[in-house]
């Protein structure tokens, strides 16, 4: 579950534009699972130091199977 106590000034939820079929374009709601100042525009695993910028419970978000 998403805990508002990782930062309690930052919304649990965001949205983004896409684009879907034929063209149109939606909304998309995501949970957040990087911090508001990490970089923007950028794939995380070109970030110098993703680890700050991952909140806890994006680490569970993110966590991959080995």
């Amino acid at each position: 579950m998403v805990d508002k106590k990782d930062s309690p000034d930052e919304p649990i939820l965001f949205k983004q534009k896409r684009i879907g079929k034929n063209d149109v374009p939606f909304t998309i709601y995501k949970f957040r699972s990087m911090s508001n100042n990490a970089p923007h525009q950028m794939a995380t695993e070109n970030f110098e130091n993703p680890e700050q910028s991952i909140t806890p419970v994006g680490k569970i978000l993110r966590k991959r199977e080995s």
